[in-house]
């Protein structure tokens, strides 16, 4: 009935300012604001949505955050390397994809607030 990841509070939450780098791997940074009038607790979360042209919904990362109402706090998550890969087996090692990977923060596997596009190069890593 619920989306993955989907929880409730007694206040609101909002997310803003994401920004997606890469590197060997992806690191998504962001801002969350308590914007209710009680202290809560939320679970923002970062999705891969499409790699090099295929389209997926992955769990990348997520974060608990405690905040007091009108509290805000930059949070910055950043994504082991095999959630972005595919294990190659004719190589025996994990393949990230060359291309444009889609990035979404949510705040459940249902729920997209922004997304953004980062590219990356493709490696073969691991054994």
């Amino acid at each position: 009935m619920y989306a993955f990841g989907y929880g409730l509070s007694y206040t609101e939450f909002s997310y803003k300012d994401l920004r997606v780098t890469a590197d060997d791997t992806i690191t998504a940074t962001f801002k969350v604001a308590n914007t209710g009038n009680r202290a809560g607790v939320d679970v923002p979360q970062i999705y891969l949505t499409k790699t090099a042209g295929d389209k997926r919904i992955r769990l990348l990362g997520f974060e608990r955050v405690e905040l007091k109402p009108g509290e805000s706090r930059e949070i910055s998550i950043t994504t082991d390397p095999r959630l972005l890969a595919r294990f190659d087996g004719a190589k025996q090692q994990w393949r990230i994809d060359e291309g444009t990977h889609v990035v979404s923060l949510s705040r459940s596997g249902g729920n997209s607030v922004e997304t953004k596009s980062v590219e990356i190069k493709g490696r073969l890593f691991g054994q």
